[in-house]
């Protein structure tokens, strides 16, 4: 499908656009302050490129949208109230055994949760 293939050349894009404002700015920066390393390209043009993904978030604001338009009646089942009964519960009992015992995994086990409910 041509939108797809048009979308993935689009983010190839402000992804280099993005190699461009970290990588080569401060190289430019680097000539603009006599140390010899920067290379004569116009600032202008990074904050050209820099528009570029005020697009791409355009890009989300639309999946978003798509997602909002679409069936989520499984919301609203007994078996997803369940099973986030579950884990909020489990959360719970996670957070009192954070409180008794140190573990240095305890952030992934929160990252784990913070996956679940987003």
């Amino acid at each position: 499908k041509i939108s797809v293939v048009w979308w993935n050349w689009f983010d190839l894009g402000i992804v280099l656009s993005g190699v461009l404002d970290q990588w080569v700015a401060p190289m430019i920066v680097g000539a603009a302050h006599g140390s010899g390393a920067g290379l004569p390209v116009s600032a202008n043009v990074l904050r050209t490129l820099r528009l570029l993904r005020l697009f791409r978030i355009l890009r989300f604001l639309k999946l978003i949208r798509a997602f909002l338009q679409g069936d989520v009646a499984w919301l609203q089942s007994p078996a997803f109230e369940i099973f986030m009964s579950a884990i909020i519960a489990t959360n719970a009992i996670v957070m009192s055994l954070e409180l008794d015992y140190d573990w240095s995994g305890w952030k992934y086990v929160e990252n784990t949760f913070l996956a679940l409910y987003v």
